[in-house]
């Protein structure tokens, strides 16, 4: 099974038996979110011809910036 099944199962466990603000289930959500993310762009990276650096930029740019209460 892939690490994106294994926390998703993870995740849909959670879901099932803790509240919505429970911090495990919020951080396995946020893992699985990224997981999922992280997947797909890399698929889509390697299938598509190299960038150039104006359109990598603008790829960035829809990343938000890592705020100090976020990375608390």
């Amino acid at each position: 099974m892939s690490e994106l099944r294994c926390i998703a199962s993870r995740k849909a466990i959670l879901t099932r038996h803790r509240p919505a603000d429970d911090p495990e289930l919020i951080k396995v959500s946020q893992d699985h979110a990224v997981m999922a993310i992280e997947e797909y762009v890399s698929r889509v990276v390697s299938s598509a011809p190299p960038l150039r650096p104006e359109q990598i930029e603008r790829l960035r740019g829809l990343i938000p910036a890592v705020t100090a209460d976020v990375a608390a």
